[in-house]
C-alpha cells in the first residue's frame, strides 16, 4: 500500500497504515533493505542539513516505488482495490481536521475505484469529497488539481448524475466550468455549460453556468457573442440595456444618477443595506463580467454599464460587487475627464467597499479599472506600477485571469515613453507568451501594437512606420462595419500615428487619425486619450507646418482639452499640452515658440517623459533651422540624438542623422551610448 502513496511519504498517514506495527520500525526495516532513506540522511548527502527532529522519509530512488507498485501489484484491478482500500481507511480513521489536511491524498485514492463503486450511496459521498477537494483546490490557487477533483467527481456520478443527486451534479458542473474558464480551457466550459443547460430544471438552475459561459465567451475573444449573450441575459433578469445608446440618453442617465449620489457621502453610501434579490445579484454579476466584452465592440455602452451597476445599487442595496459598480462608474466619469473629482471620490469608494466585503477575487479588476480611469487624476501615473503588479498576483491566485492580464499590460501600455526599450521589450515578449497560455485573446491583440511599436523604434523592423496589425485585413472590414473589435483597430491605429510622427511622414499620420482619434472618446481612459490626442494633434500641426496649410483646428481643440486636464494632474498631462502648445505657437509664428519648446522640455523631464524628451528636442532643433539658427538647432539635434540612443530606439537615430546630412550638417553628431 504504501507504494500507492507515491515517492514521498508523510509520517502521519504511515502511521495509521501500519498500525499496530509502529511506523518507525515499519520504515527502519524497509531502510536496511535500501528501500527507503531519511529525508534528513539524503539532504546531508547532497551537503545541506536538516535539524529538524521529525525528519521525513521517502523512497531510495522513484525506480523503486515504481517497481513495487507495478512489480508487486502486476494487475490493474488489483492496483484500483489497493488504491480503494487506502482510501477507505484512511477516511474512516482520519478525524475532521486530519481529513481537511489529507483531503487530496484520501480523494486520490478513492477515485480510482470509480467504476468499481456499486452503492449509490457511497459514490454520492465520495462524489461530495470531490466537490469538496475542488473547492480546496481553487482557494489554494491549484486550478489544475481543483478541475481534475471536480471532473472526478462527475465521473464518480456517473452520467445519470443528473438524476442521482441534482444538487451536487450542478455544483460540480458549475464549478467546474468557472475552473476551466480560470485554465483558458474555454472547450471544455463549454462542454459543462451545455450540460447544465439541457438538463437544468429551471432558468434560475441554469443561471450560473449562463453566467460563466458569457464570461467565457470574452476571455476567448468572441467579443460580440459574448456581449449580445449577455445582454439577452440581462433582459431575462429584467435589466433591459439598448445595443445602440443614444448620446442624449447616456448623458440624461448620467445627470440623473449623479444627482443621487451628489447627496450622498462615501459614508452613507457604506451604510446602504444589502442586496438580497438574487435576480439583481445575477444581473450585477452579469454586468461585471460583459464590461471587457462591450469595451472591446461597443465603447458607448461601458457607460451604461456603469451606471446600471450604480443604479441598481441604490435602488436594491450594496454586495460584494459594488465595489465594481463604482469602480466602473468611476472609470465612465474620469474616461473622458467629465467630472475628474467624482471619478477619483468613486475610485476611492470602491476600494472601500472592496475592504468592506474583502472579497480578493475582485482586487484585480477594481485595480485595472481604476487606475485606468481615475487614479490618474489626482496621483501621477507612475504610482500605478507597484498596485497593478500586486493585483496581478492576487488575480492569478483567485482565478480572475482576464483583470490579472490586464493588470499587467496597463503598465506596459504606459511604460512605451518612460522604460528604456530593449527592458520593455523583454516585458512585453514574457508577457505575450503568458496571454497566450491562459489563451487570453482580447488584451494580447492590444498588447501587441505596443510590442510591435518597440521593435520598430528598436530597429528590428523594415519600415519602422508600419505594424503587423492584430487584425487581418477581412477582420479590419468586418470590425469597423459591425463595430466588433473596433477598439482593436483603433489601437493599432493610435500607434502608427505615433510612429508616423516620429519619422516624419505626417499626412500619413493626419489620416490615420480620423480612425485613432475615437479613441478619445473615452474607452481607453484618460491616459490612452491624452496619448492619442496629443498624437493626432500633433500630426495635424505637423502637416500644416510642412504643407503651409491648414489652420489646425482639431490640434487646437485637443490642446484646450489637455490644458483643462492639465489644470487637474499637471503631472500626467501638463508635457503632451505644453509640447502641443509648442507646435502651434510655431505655425502661428509665434514669437514665444522658442520659450515654449524649452518649457516642454523641462516638463518633459521632470516627468520623466523620455521619448517625448527626445522628440520635443528634435522638433526644436528643425524650428531653429527653419528660422536660420543653425547653430542653435545642432546643439538640440545633439541632445535629441543622445536621448534617442540612450532610450534604445536606434530607428530614431538612424533616421535622425540620415535627415540631417540631407540638411548639409556634414559634421556627425556624437551620441552618448
Amino acid at each position: 500500500m504504501t507504494a500507492c502513496l507515491g515517492t514521498k511519504l508523510d509520517l502521519e498517514i504511515l502511521q495509521h497504515i501500519t498500525a499496530p506495527q509502529p511506523v518507525e520500525e515499519f520504515l527502519e526495516q524497509g531502510a536496511a533493505h535500501c528501500i527507503f532513506v531519511r529525508q534528513q540522511e539524503r539532504n546531508h548527502a547532497n551537503g545541506t542539513e536538516n535539524t529538524t527532529q521529525n525528519a521525513s522519509w521517502e523512497f531510495a530512488h522513484d525506480i523503486i516505488q515504481e517497481t513495487i507498485y507495478h512489480g508487486w501489484i502486476p494487475s490493474y484491478q488489483d492496483r484500483i482495490c489497493y488504491h480503494y482500500r487506502l482510501g477507505r481507511k484512511l477516511w474512516r480513521v482520519l478525524n475532521e481536521e486530519q481529513l481537511e489536511d489529507y483531503l487530496f491524498l484520501v480523494v486520490s485514492q478513492l477515485v480510482f475505484a470509480s467504476d468499481l463503486l456499486t452503492d449509490d450511496r457511497e459514490r454520492i459521498a465520495i462524489a461530495r469529497l470531490c466537490l469538496s477537494a475542488g473547492i480546496k483546490g481553487v482557494a489554494s490557487s491549484n486550478f489544475r488539481k481543483a478541475y481534475y477533483f471536480l471532473q472526478q467527481g462527475n465521473v464518480v456520478l456517473g452520467p445519470q448524475g443528473w438524476h442521482r443527486q441534482y444538487d451536487l451534479w450542478l455544483e460540480l458542473h458549475n464549478a467546474a466550468a468557472e475552473v476551466a474558464t480560470s485554465l483558458g480551457d474555454f472547450e471544455v466550459t463549454f462542454e459543462h455549460v451545455a450540460h447544465v443547460v439541457d438538463h437544468a430544471r429551471s432558468f434560475d438552475d441554469s443561471l450560473r453556468a449562463l453566467t460563466t459561459k458569457v464570461h467565457a465567451l470574452g476571455n476567448s475573444g468572441k467579443f460580440q457573442q459574448s456581449s449580445d449573450e449577455g445582454l439577452a441575459l440581462l433582459g431575462q433578469l429584467g435589466v433591459d440595456l439598448p445595443w445602440k445608446p443614444s448620446k442624449i440618453r447616456i448623458m440624461l442617465d448620467w445627470w440623473l444618477i449623479s444627482r443621487r449620489l451628489r447627496r450622498k457621502s462615501n459614508e452613507s453610501l457604506m451604510r446602504l443595506p444589502e442586496m438580497t434579490d438574487p435576480q439583481k445579484l445575477a444581473a450585477m454579476q452579469v454586468l461585471n463580467l460583459i464590461f471587457v466584452a462591450v469595451a472591446v465592440v461597443n465603447i458607448e455602452l461601458t457607460a451604461v454599464i456603469g451606471l446600471k451597476m450604480i443604479s441598481l445599487t441604490l435602488d436594491h442595496g450594496l454586495s460584494a460587487l459594488s465595489c465594481v459598480a463604482f469602480g466602473v462608474f468611476a472609470f465612465s466619469v474620469g474616461a473622458i475627464g467629465q467630472d475628474p473629482d467624482q471619478s477619483y471620490r468613486f475610485g476611492q469608494l470602491s476600494f472601500m467597499l472592496y475592504e468592506k466585503y474583502g472579497t480578493r477575487a475582485y482586487l484585480a479588476r477594481i485595480s485595472a479599472i481604476h487606475f485606468e480611469g481615475s487614479h490618474c487624476w489626482q496621483r501621477p501615473a507612475s504610482e500605478m506600477f507597484g498596485p497593478l503588479q500586486n493585483a496581478y498576483q492576487v488575480g492569478l491566485e483567485t482565478g480572475d485571469v482576464e483583470f490579472a492580464l490586464l493588470c499587467a499590460c496597463l503598465p506596459s501600455w504606459v511604460k512605451i515613453e518612460y522604460e528604456c526599450l530593449p527592458k520593455l521589450e523583454q516585458e512585453l515578449s514574457v508577457l505575450r507568451e503568458r496571454m497566450k497560455k491562459y489563451r487570453q485573446t482580447t488584451f494580447e491583440m492590444f498588447t501587441r501594437p505596443v510590442h510591435d511599436t518597440v521593435h520598430n523604434l528598436m530597429g528590428l523592423s523594415e519600415d519602422p512606420t508600419i505594424l503587423k496589425s492584430p487584425l487581418a485585413g477581412e477582420q479590419i472590414t468586418k470590425a469597423i462595419k459591425d463595430n466588433t473589435l473596433g477598439s482593436v483597430h483603433m489601437w493599432a491605429k493610435a500607434h502608427e500615428v505615433l510612429l508616423c510622427c516620429l519619422f516624419g511622414k505626417y499626412q500619413i499620420a493626419k489620416d490615420l487619425s480620423l480612425t485613432a482619434s475615437e479613441i478619445a472618446k473615452g474607452g481607453f481612459g484618460p491616459l490612452g486619450g491624452s496619448f492619442v490626442m496629443f498624437y493626432c494633434g500633433f500630426a495635424e500641426v505637423a502637416l500644416a507646418r510642412e504643407t503651409k496649410r491648414g489652420r489646425a483646428l482639431m490640434a487646437k481643440k485637443y490642446s484646450r482639452l489637455l490644458g483643462k486636464w492639465s489644470i487637474r494632474a499637471p503631472q500626467n498631462f501638463l508635457g503632451n499640452h505644453s509640447f502641443l502648445e509648442a507646435e502651434l505657437a510655431a505655425l502661428a509664428n509665434d514669437k514665444r515658440t522658442y520659450l515654449k519648446f524649452v518649457n516642454a522640455i523641462a516638463v518633459l523631464k521632470e516627468t520623466k517623459h523620455t521619448l517625448l524628451v527626445a522628440f520635443a528636442n528634435e522638433r526644436l532643433a528643425y524650428y531653429l533651422r527653419d528660422i536660420e539658427k543653425t547653430d542653435e538647432s545642432l546643439s538640440y539635434f545633439r541632445e535629441a540624438l543622445t536621448v534617442y540612443q540612450d532610450f534604445g530606439a536606434k530607428a530614431k537615430v538612424s533616421h535622425l542623422m540620415e535627415c540631417m546630412q540631407r540638411m548639409g550638417y556634414n559634421q556627425q553628431p556624437a551620441a552618448s551610448g
